[in-house]
Order: structure tokens, then sequence, then C-alpha cells
């Protein structure tokens, strides 16, 4: 009888300890991720930042959004903006053509400011989109039908 008294007493010290470990590695996850996104604050509020390393896959994400059209972009600069909105993506150089190759709009850089919260979770909210010097063409098919 003795031993299952004792095993009682162990179980609740070791539900205990596992708890208190639990928490401490949810505690030091919570931590990474807010020393994560403090830096990523940092790194985009001390300048302009070139994400030319990853356009192609942004460009490739675009794209397969939009299965009609070919977006290409020459660079993505990220900056801190404002304090009302302060993550602004500037694409450079857009060209938007057709599948079949067809020139459809061509624009010198597109201004896209994020909701900076969501952007920190993964999600990509659009506040503002503003086109610089857009030259957008209009082609129409022997249907009528317009592209």
């Amino acid at each position: 009888m003795e031993s299952n008294a004792t095993s009682h007493k162990i179980c609740p010290a070791l539900i205990g300890r596992w708890c208190k470990k639990t928490i401490l590695v949810w505690l030091s996850v919570v931590l990474i991720l807010v020393i994560l996104a403090l830096m990523f604050v940092i790194w985009v509020a001390t300048g302009p930042r070139s994400l030319q390393e990853v356009t192609p896959q942004i460009s490739a994400q675009i794209n397969q959004q939009l299965p009609n059209y070919q977006i290409e972009l020459g660079d993505i600069i990220l900056s801190w903006d404002h304090w009302q909105s302060p993550l602004d993506a500037r694409f450079q150089e857009v060209h938007i053509r057709t599948q079949a190759g067809q020139m459809v709009s061509k624009l010198e850089y597109v201004d896209v400011s994020l909701d900076p919260l969501k952007f920190l979770t993964g999600t990509v909210v659009l506040d503002e989109v503003t086109l610089y010097s857009p030259v957008i063409t209009i082609f129409r098919k022997p249907d009528g039908e317009y592209i």
C-alpha cells in the first residue's frame, strides 16, 4: 500500500513540473516571435529595404493569383512611410501582359500601404494603392470583348 501512496504523491509533482516546462517553452516561443517582429520593424524603419532577392518569388505568387496575366516586377522596396500607414511597399517597373504577351499596362512604380499588424501575422491587407505613371493599353477582340 505504501507504494501506491507514494506514486500518488509523485504524480502531482511530475505534472506540476511538466506544466512549468510547457509554460516556459510557450513563453520562450512568444518571446522569440516578439523579438523577431521588433527586429523586422527596426530593419524596415532604419531605411528603405530592397527585396530584390525575393522579388521573383513574390512575382510568381502574384501571377498564380492572376492566371490570365503575367506580372513582371523590377524590384520591391519596403519602407517606413509614416505613422498613419507605416509599412509601405513600392513595386518598381511593373509590366502587365496578357498570356499572349501583349502589354496591357506599364507602371513606373506602384506604392502599396500595408496593415503592419496583419502583415506580421502573415496576412497581406492593403490599406492604399497608388499608381505612378501608368500606361494602359486596351485591346478589343474580334468578338467585341475587351482585354
